[in-house]
């Protein structure tokens, strides 16, 4: 059996497609654009995100993101 080198974030990513999860709600904040960026890049998950958070995230990032908007309730 071969192992193969996974960072956290593609572990959860299929850890969360391996349980159904198809859309990933955001949440506000600097720290996850790491993440983002890897979701962005995957083709098992979409990130769903509130307007404003989506405006800040591109400003930080710096890279055009694929972004599903979801109106805020």
């Amino acid at each position: 059996m071969t192992l193969t080198q996974q960072t956290a974030g593609e572990y959860l990513i299929q850890a969360l497609y391996n349980h159904g999860a198809r859309h990933i709600p955001g949440v506000p904040g600097d720290f996850v654009l790491g993440f983002y960026h890897m979701l962005n890049q995957s083709d098992k998950l979409r990130l769903l995100i509130h307007v404003m958070s989506r405006v800040q995230a591109l400003q930080q990032m710096h890279t055009p993101v694929l972004l599903d908007l979801v109106p805020c309730v």
